[in-house]
C-alpha cells in the first residue's frame, strides 16, 4: 500500500486543503508550554520543599492536570473553529490501530536501550539475578508518589501537552519533518528548565560550592536528552497518528532512565562489549523505526494518504 504525506488544509475546507499561519502555530506552542510550566508555580507549598516531597508531587499533579485539561479543550475548540472535521483524530485520539500503538513502542525502545540491558546483566541487576529485587525495583517505585509521577503521570501529561496540543497546529501551518519534530521537541525540552530551581535548592542544601553552575550543567544535559527523545516521540506520534504510541515510548524511556555509563568502568574486560551493545541497539532501533511505525499498520489517514 502506498503512503503519501497529506497536502495542507484551509479553514472551512477539508483537511487536505487547509492552511494555518505559522505564527499562530508557534504562538500556540508557546501558550501551551508556558501554561504547562506556569502551573507549577501556582502551588500552596513551602518554596524550599523538595520536588520529591509527596505533598509537592500531589499539588503539582493537580495543577498540571487542570492545565492539561484546559489545553486539550482549547486545542479541540480551536481546531474545530479552523474547520478540521475530526479534531480528536488530529490530536491523536483514534481507535484504528490502537492495540499496536500500545504494544509496538515497547520492543522498539527496548532495542534502543540494549546497551543498558547488557550493562545491567554484568551488574547482576536483571530479573533472576543476584541484585534484582521485584519489591524494591518495581513495586516500591510504583507505590511511591515520585515513582508514579515519573513512570505514569509525567509521560501522559507531557505527551498530551506537547504532542496532542502543539503538534496539530504545527502540522496545519505547513511545518514538515524534520522541522515540526524539532520545534515540538524544543518546546518539550525547554519546559524542563523549571527543574533548575529544584536542583539548585538541592545543591544549596548539600552545600555544593557552586550550586547554580552545577544546576545549570544538569539542566542543560536534561535539555539535550529530553529534546532528543522529544523528537523521537513526535516522530512516532506523526507516523502512527496515535498519542498512545508517544506515551508508551515516553514510559519506556522514563523507566529505563539515562544510561549509567559510569558503571562501565566496573567491567574493564567487558567494556568493549557493553559499548558495542549500545551502538548495536541504536542501530537496530534505527532499522526498525520505519517499519514498526509504518502509517499503514496504524491506519494513519490523519497525516498521510493511504492508497
Amino acid at each position: 500500500m502506498a503512503v503519501q504525506l497529506l497536502s495542507l488544509p484551509r479553514p472551512g475546507e477539508s483537511l487536505a486543503e487547509m492552511s494555518v499561519s505559522p505564527g499562530l502555530a508557534v504562538a500556540w506552542g508557546l501558550f501551551i508550554g508556558v501554561s504547562f510550566v506556569a502551573s507549577f508555580f501556582f502551588l500552596r507549598v513551602p518554596p524550599a520543599a523538595s520536588r520529591d516531597d509527596p505533598t509537592v508531587i500531589m499539588a503539582r499533579i493537580k495543577a498540571v492536570s487542570a492545565s492539561i485539561v484546559i489545553s486539550l479543550v482549547l486545542t479541540y475548540l480551536l481546531l474545530n473553529y479552523l474547520g478540521v472535521e475530526d479534531p480528536a483524530a488530529l490530536m491523536g485520539f483514534r481507535w484504528t490501530g490502537l492495540g499496536l500503538a500500545l504494544v509496538l513502542p515497547i520492543p522498539l525502545f527496548m532495542c534502543f536501550f540494549l546497551g543498558s540491558f547488557v550493562l545491567a546483566y554484568f551488574e547482576l541487576e536483571l530479573p533472576g539475578q543476584m541484585y534484582f529485587n521485584f519489591s524494591r525495583d518495581v513495586v516500591a517505585p510504583l507505590s511511591e508518589p515520585s515513582g508514579w509521577r515519573n513512570w505514569i503521570f509525567a509521560p501522559f501529561a507531557e505527551e498530551l501537552a506537547f504532542r496532542s496540543c502543539i503538534f496539530p497546529l504545527m502540522f496545519l501551518s505547513g511545518f514538515r519533518s524534520p522541522w515540526i519534530h524539532l520545534l515540538v521537541s524544543l518546546y518539550f525540552g525547554v519546559a524542563h528548565l523549571n527543574h533548575l530551581r529544584d536542583i539548585r535548592a538541592r545543591n544549596i542544601a548539600a552545600k555544593h560550592p557552586r550550586p547554580t553552575v552545577a544546576a545549570l550543567v544538569v539542566v542543560l544535559v536534561q535539555l539535550v536528552y529530553t529534546s532528543i527523545f522529544g523528537t523521537l516521540a513526535a516522530y512516532i506520534y506523526y507516523r502512527t497518528g496515535h498519542i498512545l504510541a508517544a506515551i508508551m515510548s515516553h514510559v519506556v524511556c522514563n523507566v529505563m532512565g539515562f544510561p549509567s555509563f559510569g558503571q562501565i568502568q566496573n567491567h574493564p574486560k567487558q567494556a568493549w562489549l557493553i559499548w558495542a551493545s549500545f551502538a548495536l541497539g541504536i542501530g537496530i532501533f534505527c532499522l526498525l523505526l520505519g517499519p514498526l511505525t509504518d502509517p499503514v499498520l496504524f491506519g494513519n489517514g490523519v497525516f498521510f494518504h493511504l492508497a
